[in-house]
């Protein structure tokens, strides 16, 4: 989570912009913008907003990080069978040299301790352990998550929402909010040619095309 508010990001924006008294763009626009566009940033790069948290496995070998969830990041260690209790670390392999190494590891005698987990390669918010889970045990799970929707009302007190993303991705937010907002009013000399400036910017930052995935 970003050390700023989101009343003070979009503040910065209207300042930059000199539009300090809203007559262009609203605060609910640019909430908007602001949420589509975190949401937008964490499904490009599951790293802006990591969270690290305890989950209960299902019986068997496939698992799946709680809803929410964008992308597995790491599985580190057991945490016993009350969630709480670190244990054993957990060391990642694939699919592929499970299979070789164990081609009965679905099978297996069902453990309440984890010794490896694997990627999904097909579902980013599935993984796989081994030796099979008995169903009473957690693990420690890195993941990325959905942003928290910061929603608009008249008392402000969306203002004082940190920003759900870490530091280093405040100013692709930041250049996001730009392209949006001057995208929103092309009629006016100039804001085309600023919006697609600040969609190059963050686009460049996010490793994207600059030609790809543009709002209209």
């Amino acid at each position: 989570m970003a050390t700023i508010t989101v009343g003070h990001l979009i503040d910065m924006l209207l300042d930059q912009v000199q539009d300090e008294s809203n007559d262009l763009w609203e605060y609910q626009d640019l909430l908007n913008w602001y949420n589509l566009g975190t949401r937008r940033i964490v499904s490009i790069d599951p790293r802006a907003n990591p969270v690290l948290e305890s989950i209960k496995l299902a019986s068997g070998v496939r698992q799946a990080i709680p809803p929410g969830g964008i992308s597995v990041l790491g599985v580190t260690r057991n945490m016993g069978i009350d969630g709480a209790t670190p244990g054993r670390g957990i060391t990642e392999t694939t699919l592929d040299a499970l299979r070789r190494a164990c081609p009965s590891y679905s099978t297996e005698t069902a453990s309440a301790i984890i010794y490896n987990w694997m990627r999904d390669p097909a579902d980013k918010t599935a993984f796989w352990v081994y030796p099979p889970a008995d169903g009473t045990s957690y693990v420690e799970v890195e993941h990325g998550k959905v942003p928290t929707i910061i929603v608009y009302d008249d008392d402000g007190d969306w203002r004082d929402a940190h920003i759900s993303l870490k530091d280093d991705y405040i100013e692709p937010l930041t250049n996001y909010l730009f392209s949006r907002a001057y995208g929103k009013d092309t009629d006016i000399p100039g804001n085309e040619a600023k919006a697609n400036k600040y969609w190059a910017l963050f686009a460049s930052a996010m490793g994207l095309p600059v030609g790809t995935g543009k709002e209209d």
